[in-house]
């Protein structure tokens, strides 16, 4: 296996980083476009776990950084970037700059890999771009939609019990220009600003309906440990029906922790069969 350091653009020009992994004879024609998870990157959770192993089975990967990964940082200047300033439309443009990337590479087949938000966003491209995605895989997609953001709060996550006091208190800082603003949080992810939950408030579209929209393959994946109303794999594979495989990892949590053996081979199981 072959392993690359690359740089791309996202469709608006944003910068954005990769690593494409190989086959030792050849790129061939076929890739895996994986896109991480809320505030992880390419080189943590399914991004890091699967690309082995596709590789094995033919399949080129390019694991790709959106400009949400990591809480925060910066590149070349003091302009701050990262999970706690993205909005749902960075999402889809980053997925379509990758996606421009593998085909100007020679891809001609590429399946669509998302895992948790990134799985949001996967669903909602590949819905979005029928023609250009071969088959897409959801790891733990979470719910989306105007609940996402209260679900997550309700299990400890995000603002927990402070939901309705940050939520007011984001709006209202956007409201006054000041969406650049901070906000402390009680849970997981512990910052956001201002602008950024009220973008993921108002424009995450629901998984299940772009598993609808979408026509092709998909696999569905969700750790038995998760909650099914925050990453409703069984709602997402009943709405894409006989297109759908859904597999409950048992054990699993939201990074498959400890039970990696078996989410590989689901993976792995399905991709032979397409």
């Amino acid at each position: 296996m072959r392993t690359e350091l690359i740089s791309f653009s996202a469709v608006d020009g944003y910068h954005l980083d990769g690593l494409v992994f190989t086959p030792a004879d050849g790129p061939g024609e076929r890739a895996v476009l994986l896109v991480h998870g809320k505030v992880m990157n390419f080189y943590t959770g399914p991004c890091r776990i699967l690309p082995p192993h596709l590789v094995a089975l033919g399949w080129s990967c390019l694991a790709m950084n959106r400009r949400g990964h990591d809480l925060g940082g910066i590149r070349n200047g003091r302009d701050s970037y990262g999970g706690a300033w993205e909005t749902f439309a960075d999402s889809q443009s980053d997925i379509a700059g990758a996606m421009a990337e593998l085909r100007r590479r020679g891809f001609r087949k590429i399946v669509l890999a998302g895992h948790s938000f990134g799985g949001i966003g996967a669903a909602a491209y590949a819905a979005s771009h029928p023609a250009s995605v071969a088959g897409l895989v959801l790891c733990s997609a979470g719910s989306g939609g105007k609940e996402y953001l209260p679900q997550c709060s309700q299990r400890g996550m995000l603002a927990a019990e402070q939901h309705a006091e940050v939520d007011a208190r984001a709006r209202r800082l956007v409201a006054e220009g000041q969406g650049d603003r901070m906000i402390a949080l009680p849970g997981w992810w512990y910052a956001i600003t201002a602008a950024s939950w009220v973008d993921l408030a108002e424009n995450v579209p629901l998984t299940v309906d772009n598993a609808r929209r979408y026509p092709g393959e998909i696999l569905v994946l969700r750790g038995s440990l998760e909650p099914e109303e925050v990453y409703p794999a069984e709602a997402v594979a009943a709405a894409a029906g006989e297109r759908a495989r859904l597999c409950l990892i048992d054990g699993g949590d939201h990074f498959y922790n400890g039970v990696e053996p078996a989410f590989v081979a689901a993976v792995r199981e399905w991709f032979q069969r397409i």
